[in-house]
C-alpha cells in the first residue's frame, strides 16, 4: 500500500515531466527554423529566416563593407521583424549569409524571399551569391534583379541557384543600385528543387548530331541567360509547330545559354541554329555565339564562335561555326546574344526566337568547304601581296641605307672622318631658320696652336697627323654627349652637342696636351650656348660662333703665353 501511495503521488509529477519534454522538442524543431538552422521535420524548407528573434542577426554579415543591420519590429511581411539594412557605403554593399552548411554539390535549390525598399525613384533590389573556391579564389553570380519596384511596397522575388565545382563557401547578399536606399526583408526561404521539376533528362550527345527543334519541351541544358526569359513559343517556328523565344531583354547581354559540358575536350564540334526576330524599329540585328566557361573557379572567358551575325527583321537565318572546348574549361555553356549596340543606354533591345539548334562532330558541309576554297584563295591573294610588299619594303629599306651612308660619306671630311664644310654650313642655316632650337644646344670652336711652326719644323706629315689627332680627340669627346665635329677650315673645327661638354672637353684637351711629346701638341678651344641675357628671345646662331671665336682666341694666347714662361 505504502508503495502504491508512492507511484499515485508522484504521477502527475511524471506527466509534467514528460509534457515539458515534448514541448521543449516542438520548441527547439520551431527555433531551428526560425534562427536559420537546418528544418529536420521540415522536408521542403532546408533553412529559413523570418527574423522574428534578436538572435536571428548573428549568421548575417556586411559582404563587403560596413553597414547597419537590424531587427526592424515596426515593418514585416509576416510576423513582428523583418531585417533592416542602411547606412551602407557603397551600392554593392549589403547582407550576406553563409548557408554553405545547408547545401550539397551537385544540387538544385529555390530561393524564395520579400523584400522592400525606400530611397530614390528606380531603385532595384538584387540578390547575387559568391563562390569560395578551395585555392581563396572567389567568384560572384547575380542570381536575380527586382526593377521597377515601389518604394515602402513588399515584392515577392525568387531564383535558382545550382551548386556545382569544388565550392568551399557559399554566401548569398543582397543589395541596391542606391547606396542610400534602405533594404527590408523578411520570410528567406531556401528549398532543394525536386527531380520533378526538370522537364526532361538532357539529350545532348558527345558523339554525332544532337538536334533541338522544341517540338517536346526546352531541354534542360538551356538556360535563360541574365535578365532574359526563355519561353516555348509556337508564335514562330522555322519547321514544326515550335520555337525558343528569349524575351524580356534589356540588355544586349541578355540571352540564351545551353550546358555543353557532355562535350568531349579539345574535339571540334559545330553548332547551327536558326535565329528570327520580328521589330518594326529594327530592319537588321546582329547576333552572336560565343563559348563561355571559367578556368580555376575564377573568372569567365569568352571565345567567339560567330561574333556578328547580321539578320533581316522578320526572316529565318541561319548562322554558327566551330567550337572546341579546351581541357581546363570548367562549365562550358554555348551563349546567344546580340552585339553590343554603339549606344546602349538607348538601344530598344529585340526578342529574338531560336529554332532546329544542332550540335554535331561532323564539320564538313558544301558551304564549309565553299568558304574555305574563298578563304584559301583570298589568303594566297594576301600572301603574295604580302610578299610583294615585304620585298619592295627590303629594296626601299637597302637603297634607303645605301643612300643614307653616301650622304654621310659625302657629308664627311675624308681626311680626319669629321663632318666637312658644307654640312657645317648647312646645319648653321638650319639653326638660323628655327633659332629656338640654339637653346637646347651647346658650342666650341677649336683650333690648333702651331700648326705653321710643325708644319716647317716636323714636316707637313706630322703638321696632318696633328690635324687627325684633334679631330678624333674633339670626335671622342662630342661621342660621349652626342654631338658632331665639323671641320670648317684647315685646323679649325666647330662642335656642336645637345649636352653641356665644356668641362669634358677642357680636361681632354689638357691630359693629351700634357702627355704627349712627340712634337708641340696644344689646342685651343672657345665654347658657349645660348644665353636669354645677351641673345634675347630669338638667338643668331652666328653671334654665339662669334662668342665662341673669342673666347678661342683668349685660350690661344694663354695657352701661348704659358709656353713661353716654360
Amino acid at each position: 500500500m505504502k508503495h502504491e501511495n508512492i507511484k499515485k503521488k508522484n504521477f502527475p509529477a511524471i506527466a509534467f515531466l514528460i509534457a515539458l519534454t515534448f514541448f521543449f522538442m516542438f520548441a527547439g524543431s520551431l527555433c531551428s527554423i526560425v534562427s536559420g538552422e537546418p528544418a529536420e521535420n521540415d522536408s521542403s524548407a532546408i533553412v529559413t529566416y523570418d527574423f522574428e528573434d534578436k538572435t536571428d542577426l548573428d549568421e548575417w554579415f556586411p559582404i563587403v563593407g560596413r553597414i547597419r543591420i537590424q531587427i526592424d519590429n515596426e515593418k514585416a511581411f509576416s510576423g513582428s521583424g523583418s531585417l533592416k539594412v542602411d547606412n551602407r557605403e557603397t551600392c554593392f554593399d549589403g547582407p550576406a549569409v553563409d548557408i554553405t552548411d545547408y547545401i550539397r554539390l551537385g544540387t538544385e535549390y529555390h530561393i524564395s524571399f520579400k523584400c522592400m525598399y525606400d530611397g530614390k525613384e528606380d531603385d532595384y533590389i538584387r540578390i547575387s551569391a559568391r563562390k569560395t573556391f578551395a585555392d581563396s579564389s572567389s567568384r560572384y553570380e547575380n542570381l536575380q534583379s527586382l526593377k521597377d519596384i515601389r518604394r515602402n511596397e513588399w515584392v515577392s522575388g525568387e531564383t535558382d541557384l545550382l551548386l556545382s565545382g569544388n565550392v568551399e563557401k557559399l554566401d548569398i547578399y543582397f543589395e541596391s543600385g542606391n547606396r542610400e536606399s534602405t533594404i527590408w526583408l523578411d520570410d528567406i526561404t531556401i528549398t532543394e528543387k525536386d527531380s520533378e521539376d526538370t522537364a526532361s533528362e538532357p539529350q545532348l550527345k558527345p558523339e554525332g548530331t544532337t538536334l533541338y527543334d522544341f517540338e517536346n519541351g526546352v531541354d534542360p541544358d538551356f538556360k535563360a541567360f541574365r535578365d532574359a526569359s526563355i519561353i516555348r513559343s509556337d508564335t514562330a517556328s522555322f519547321k514544326g509547330g515550335h520555337s525558343l523565344s528569349i524575351c524580356g531583354r534589356k540588355d544586349s547581354r541578355d540571352g540564351v545559354a545551353i550546358d555543353i559540358s557532355a562535350l568531349k575536350k579539345n574535339v571540334p564540334y559545330r553548332c547551327s541554329t536558326m535565329i528570327l526576330f520580328a521589330a518594326s524599329h529594327h530592319k537588321n540585328e546582329y547576333f552572336s555565339i560565343y563559348l563561355r566557361y571559367h578556368v580555376s573557379e575564377t573568372s569567365y572567358t569568352d571565345i567567339a564562335v560567330d561574333p556578328s551575325h547580321e539578320t533581316s527583321s522578320g526572316s529565318w537565318s541561319a548562322f554558327g561555326g566551330v567550337f572546341t572546348v579546351p581541357s581546363e574549361a570548367i562549365d562550358p555553356v554555348l551563349y546567344i546574344t546580340s552585339v553590343k549596340p554603339k549606344d546602349e543606354f538607348n538601344y530598344r533591345h529585340v526578342d529574338f526566337f531560336i529554332d532546329d539548334f544542332t550540335i554535331s562532330d561532323e564539320l564538313e558541309t558544301d558551304a564549309d568547304r565553299m568558304r574555305a576554297r574563298k578563304r584559301m584563295i583570298r589568303i594566297i591573294s594576301a600572301c603574295v601581296f604580302a610578299a610583294a610588299v615585304i620585298a619592295f619594303a627590303v629594296i626601299m629599306l637597302i637603297s634607303g641605307r645605301k643612300l643614307r651612308r653616301k650622304l654621310d660619306e659625302a657629308a664627311k671630311d675624308s681626311m680626319t672622318g669629321a663632318y666637312n664644310r658644307n654640312a657645317y654650313e648647312q646645319r648653321i642655316k638650319q639653326l638660323s631658320l628655327k633659332p629656338e632650337k640654339c637653346k637646347k644646344l651647346f658650342f666650341a670652336v677649336c683650333d690648333i696652336n702651331g700648326l705653321k711652326y710643325l708644319n716647317d719644323n716636323y714636316g707637313h706629315q706630322t703638321g696632318d697627323h696633328c690635324i687627325i689627332k684633334c679631330a678624333h680627340l674633339l670626335i671622342s669627346v662630342m661621342g660621349r654627349h652626342k654631338g658632331k665635329v665639323y671641320r670648317t677650315g684647315g685646323d679649325e673645327f666647330v662642335c656642336i652637342a645637345p649636352e653641356d661638354f665644356k668641362s669634358d672637353l677642357k680636361q681632354t684637351l689638357e691630359n693629351e696636351e700634357n702627355s704627349f711629346t712627340d712634337y708641340p701638341f696644344a689646342v685651343a678651344s672657345g665654347t658657349s650656348s645660348y644665353s636669354p641675357y645677351e641673345d634675347g628671345e630669338k638667338p643668331d646662331i652666328k653671334v654665339i660662333i662669334s662668342r665662341c671665336d673669342k673666347e678661342m682666341y683668349l685660350d690661344k694666347k694663354r695657352k701661348q703665353n704659358k709656353k713661353i714662361q716654360n
